[in-house]
C-alpha cells in the first residue's frame, strides 16, 4: 500500500491519495493507495477547496472521511509518504521500526514540503494539486524501489 500523511487528513493527503489512484490506473499499476492524518479531524469531509482543487483536474474525492494515522496503516504500507519534513521526522520517531520506509514529499520528489493549504484560498490548493501532479512519477518510482 501507499499510503499518504498530513496533519488533518482534510487537505493534502486526500489530495494526494486521489492524484496517485487516478496516476495508478492511468499507468495500469495494481497499487492500494490510502491516507491518513496525525491529528486527524476523524469523520470530516475534505475541505471544499480541496474538492475544488480536485474537481479542476477531473478528480473528485466526496466519499473521503478522514481517518487517524495507526501503526496498522504503517506497517501495512510499502512506503509512508508525509506532506512535510517535520512530519516525517516525527513519524521516524513514533514507527522507528518502518523508518526506511517513511519518507516526506520532498525526499522523494526534490519539491519542497507540501505547505497546509488550510486556511487559505483556492490558488493555494491549486498550487498543491499541481506539486503533487508533477511530484507523482518520482513516488511512483520510490514506490517501485520498494516493492
Amino acid at each position: 500500500m501507499l499510503l499518504f500523511v498530513c496533519m488533518g487528513n482534510i487537505c493534502r493527503s486526500p489530495m494526494a491519495e486521489a492524484i496517485a489512484i487516478d496516476t495508478a490506473k492511468r499507468d495500469d499499476v495494481d497499487v492500494r493507495v490510502s491516507s491518513a492524518g496525525m491529528s486527524a479531524l476523524e469523520g470530516h469531509e475534505a475541505t471544499e477547496l480541496t474538492r475544488e482543487a480536485l474537481a479542476n483536474i477531473g478528480l473528485t474525492i466526496d466519499d473521503h472521511r478522514a481517518r487517524q494515522l495507526t501503526r496498522e496503516l504503517v506497517t501495512d504500507s510499502a512506503l509512508v509518504v508525509t506532506a512535510t519534513n517535520r512530519q516525517r521526522s516525527d513519524l521516524h520517531h513514533f514507527f522507528q521500526a518502518d523508518h526506511a520506509k517513511i519518507v516526506s514529499f520532498d525526499d522523494v520528489t526534490g519539491l519542497g514540503d507540501l505547505t497546509d493549504p488550510y486556511g487559505s484560498g483556492p490558488d493555494a490548493f491549486a498550487r498543491t494539486a499541481s506539486l503533487l501532479k508533477r511530484g507523482m512519477p518520482a513516488i511512483f518510482s520510490a514506490l517501485r524501489e520498494r516493492t
